[in-house]
């Protein structure tokens, strides 16, 4: 409720469908809301299904040059706030942080977990670290998506006062198709993600196929440079067990997730698992 009429930018690589029902919310509860982005959807999002709601009544800027990034911050009003993506490695985003802290601008950090493990986990740890220490004093705070991230940043030396638990939203899912004669269905388990090997599909259909012969099967909703593999391998493990779904547009994804009886997220690493949030309807509304 505090940031009703209020002038609010925010900053990223690519226009995330994950933060844009938080910005409509914002919007229709009275506060002028611009996203600035490199790029609209990433061609890896595309790939996946995924789309961009109506943006009515939120500005939208494509930045695709430092020049481009000053004027933008030059030209948000004195008292506006600015919640940037990331702090590394981000692009236009990292340059509009630099300027806003020469403009003595509020600014946030909105940001995931990142992947820590082994020996290149160690100096990513230690480059975050750095990060921070040098640019605490030009931020108001960090939004921690994901439930290790808070105590991951803390880890790193940010003050617990600064880092505040926060969320990813996604679009209202529509009406669901539900399955109707019980007895013969079988227990439906569900991937719905990346074919990529950090998602670890593989161990989901191993651990599946260890079951001693049931009435189950798994469906599989997703793309990547994998995916031939992975069919390969679950068609070869789970025989006629196997619902093969492939590519599907995040419109339809939940009424998938209503036909299973559970959704199973194997990954080695996600800074959130934004496909458990699509039965989510009034979070966005209720935070605003």
């Amino acid at each position: 409720n505090g940031y009703k009429q209020k002038n609010m930018w925010f900053w990223q690589r690519s226009v995330s469908p994950h933060m844009l029902e938080l910005v409509k919310s914002l919007n229709k509860f009275g506060s002028q809301v611009t996203v600035v982005a490199e790029t609209m959807l990433t061609s890896d999002r595309i790939d996946q299904g995924w789309s961009l709601p109506s943006l009515a009544g939120v500005n939208l800027e494509l930045v695709d040059s430092h020049e481009r990034a000053n004027e933008l911050v030059h030209s948000a009003p004195v008292g506006s706030k600015h919640f940037c993506s990331g702090i590394r490695d981000n692009g236009l985003v990292g340059v509009a942080q630099d300027l806003l802290a020469k403009r003595n601008m509020d600014q946030w950090v909105v940001m995931e977990t990142v992947d820590d493990a082994g020996l290149k986990g160690l100096l990513k740890r230690k480059v975050y670290a750095n990060l921070f220490r040098k640019k605490l004093s030009s931020i108001q705070g960090v939004l921690a998506i994901g439930h290790s991230t808070s105590a991951w940043l803390h880890d790193l030396g940010v003050p617990r006062q600064s880092v505040f638990p926060f969320a990813y939203f996604l679009p209202k899912p529509g009406s669901f198709v539900a399955e109707t004669d019980e007895e013969s269905r079988r227990f439906r388990f569900l991937f719905v993600g990346q074919l990529i090997e950090r998602k670890r599909l593989d161990s989901l259909i191993k651990a599946l196929g260890s079951l001693i012969p049931a009435k189950f099967e798994l469906a599989v909703v997703g793309s990547g440079p994998d995916e031939e593999g992975l069919e390969s391998l679950a068609r070869r493990i789970l025989g006629n067990r196997l619902d093969w779904i492939g590519k599907l547009g995040m419109d339809h994804v939940a009424n998938e997730m209503a036909r299973a009886d559970c959704l199973v997220l194997p990954s080695r690493h996600d800074g959130w698992g934004a496909v458990c949030l699509l039965y989510t309807s009034d979070a966005a509304d209720d935070l605003a």
